[in-house]
């Protein structure tokens, strides 16, 4: 055994030495003598203008309010970017040409890269992105000769982004895209400027949206949202009934972590769900978005999650606002606490599951959330809040969410 396990050691040294030459190797394998891509014509300065022109008003969108801002990129203006982003990073003698395809729901870029004295030698790369449930994808990798398995291609990606490392431009474009899609001959981007926390949530979220039944509540809310002045009180009994109705035959625990799940992405910024698109997020608690916000990715983070991470996102975000934001508002923090009690009671068991779609199901009943979210206290300013409260460890301010807690839990909705 003990000479088994000795041989074995020694195996996985070797191999973790050859590694090395063995990806040099490949590598030159790789290359190849003609180029897979004709070069095309030189780019003017019309051509450096025009390509310029877009990257500004890209990144003039990554504005600081809370509206979505959709950019529409066509295959020409993608051509244009890759060729004139390749003339940047690329030396006089270095032959570069490139060519990006766009089919519904797949884009294809294909790069060759090599120098023609004082002998012929390309790099040929080609891949293709296709939206997946909500992920970018990254399928038919070929360098070379050699095709790499789909499995290990988003190896590809990550190596990338560790060699060429991240540019201001496309930091900006991972912290405020929420939503994409692919079309004939374009790609159109959805942006909206989103808060640290927010960021945060968005990446907590999006590793559950490959969830089928969230695609059903998907359809049933963009039916529902062609209804004239549909509410968030309307909104949540409809879709609380369905999913009383599907928990028939299915789990009511995850059900209401779908539903859940499906809200807290669109409050995010997301539209597109497979190939259902619903609309701008709209609806209000108390009269205002961002509460109606606060509450659905909360309580989508705590149904698929815990109540913790969700109450520290929640407290987090209104410790920065009082640093120069909004201000710390208990109006905030009530939605969030509201979202993430929500969020646990509709997941902890099935019974507590039908309870509440029974609850929610009741428009009526569902209101109450207007009054939970309602604090007395106006917001206030990081000053205003030291002196008033000290800090998140201070009786005077856990007095308050004993406050908050206690209306939540008085509530005809949540009460035994």
């Amino acid at each position: 055994m003990a000479i088994a396990l000795k041989f074995l050691f020694k195996l996985i040294v070797l191999v973790i030495l050859l590694l090395p030459f063995a990806a040099v190797g490949v590598f030159l394998l790789s290359l190849q003598e003609t180029p897979s891509i004709a070069k095309g014509s030189p780019l003017f300065q019309k051509d450096i203008d025009r390509a310029r022109k877009l990257l500004s008003s890209t990144r003039e969108q990554f504005s600081n309010d809370s509206s979505i801002k959709i950019i529409r990129f066509t295959d020409q203006d993608l051509n244009l970017l890759s060729r004139y982003l390749l003339t940047t990073i690329s030396y006089k003698h270095i032959y570069h040409a490139q060519q990006v395809d766009i089919q519904p729901n797949k884009l294809t870029q294909q790069i060759s890269i090599g120098i023609q004295q004082p002998a012929s030698v390309f790099l040929n790369l080609s891949l293709s992105l296709s939206k997946q449930h909500d992920r970018l994808t990254i399928t038919d990798v070929q360098i070379g000769q050699f095709r790499i398995p789909d499995q290990l291609s988003e190896l590809v990606l990550a190596f990338s982004q560790y060699l060429f490392g991240k540019t201001e431009f496309s930091g900006a474009l991972e912290q405020s895209l929420v939503d994409y899609q692919i079309e004939k001959n374009a790609l159109q981007l959805y942006l909206r400027k989103l808060s640290a926390t927010e960021q945060q949530a968005r990446k907590k979220l999006r590793s559950f949206i490959e969830n089928e039944a969230a695609i059903a509540y998907a359809s049933q809310t963009a039916s529902l949202m062609k209804s004239p002045g549909m509410s968030l009180d309307r909104l949540l009994a409809s879709l609380f009934t369905f999913a009383n109705q599907r928990s028939a035959t299915d789990s009511a625990i995850e059900e209401n972590r779908a539903l859940l799940l499906m809200l807290g992405n669109w409050a995010l910024g997301k539209q597109h769900f497979e190939n259902i698109r619903l609309p701008t997020f709209n609806l209000r608690l108390n009269k205002r978005k961002d509460l109606a916000r606060h509450m659905l990715i909360s309580a989508a983070i705590s149904s698929n999650s815990s109540s913790l991470l969700s109450n520290m996102i929640g407290t987090g975000k209104e410790i920065q606002d009082s640093m120069g934001g909004s201000g710390f508002s208990f109006d905030d923090l009530a939605a969030d606490r509201l979202g993430t009690y929500l969020g646990d009671r509709a997941t902890r068991n099935n019974n507590m599951a039908l309870d509440t779609q029974k609850r929610f199901s009741d428009q009526t009943l569902n209101s109450e959330i207007h009054k939970i979210a309602n604090h007395p206290i106006a917001p206030m300013t990081n000053k205003e809040f030291t002196d008033r409260f000290g800090s998140v460890d201070d009786p005077r301010y856990k007095k308050q969410l004993e406050f908050i807690d206690l209306q939540i839990h008085s509530s005809p909705l949540f009460r035994p």
